[in-house]
């Protein structure tokens, strides 16, 4: 449920369910939940240099919990592109 309306990473997903006390694993394809929450944010960042976006994509997905891995995997995705 918590991966519907803002995808987040498996780790924030992981701290959030600690500090509730349930012990569980998550299991979510993290890279498919990361390329969902950047797409809604490319509008707005359109109007942005080619390092700007690629800055402002990497942030937004280590805010939401992502890792390293899923993080430069759809930067160069999406970067790809355009």
């Amino acid at each position: 449920q918590r991966t519907g309306r803002k995808p987040k990473g498996k780790k924030l997903i992981e701290r959030e369910l600690a500090a509730k006390g349930i012990q569980t694993e998550v299991i979510v394809n993290e890279k498919e939940l990361a390329r969902q929450a950047v797409e809604k944010k490319l509008d707005v960042w359109k109007t942005l240099s080619h390092f700007e976006q690629k800055k402002k994509i990497s942030e937004f997905l280590y805010r939401r919990g992502f890792d390293w891995d899923a993080i430069g995997s759809i930067v160069d995705e999406v970067m790809g592109k355009e």
